[in-house]
């Protein structure tokens, strides 16, 4: 929970249940012990990238992620709006640059979290954006 920034136990717990459900998926596919050298690289990956993605690829797709937090929440709105004031004014803001705009407002996030913020954030400026603007 602490090198993933996770801060609810339950939202720990709800993450651990999902990796484990998501081997026992490989074990019944590729056999006990087999489906850590069988199972395809990018569902072996997944098991390492869950918690950050939300969703993984390959056969794994039918689990998903845990609806974010309220903390997650405020973090993507947080975000959302330092993009779209930066977009309204034509410029670009990098994922460093947004983890420090984050922390100079007050957010604590880690650089490993930075990615998955950035793509909520981005995916929820562009649904809010009229569609004029985005074919620009």
């Amino acid at each position: 929970m602490v090198l993933w920034h996770i801060t609810s136990y339950h939202d720990g717990l709800a993450l651990e249940y999902q990796r484990l459900h998501a081997v026992a998926r490989l074990q019944r596919t590729y056999g006990r012990w087999l489906w850590r050298w069988r199972a395809p690289l990018e569902d072996r990956l997944a098991l390492r990238l869950l918690p950050v993605t939300g969703d993984t690829p390959g056969t794994l797709t039918g689990t998903s992620g845990p609806s974010p937090s309220p903390r997650d929440e405020q973090l993507i709105q947080a975000a959302s709006a330092i993009l779209a004031d930066a977009h309204n004014r034509g410029q670009t803001i990098s994922q460093a640059a947004l983890g420090r705009l984050l922390r100079a407002d007050g957010y604590t996030v880690g650089n490993d979290r930075l990615r998955w913020l950035t793509t909520q954030a981005q995916d929820r400026t562009s649904a809010i954006e009229p569609p004029e603007r985005r074919a620009a």
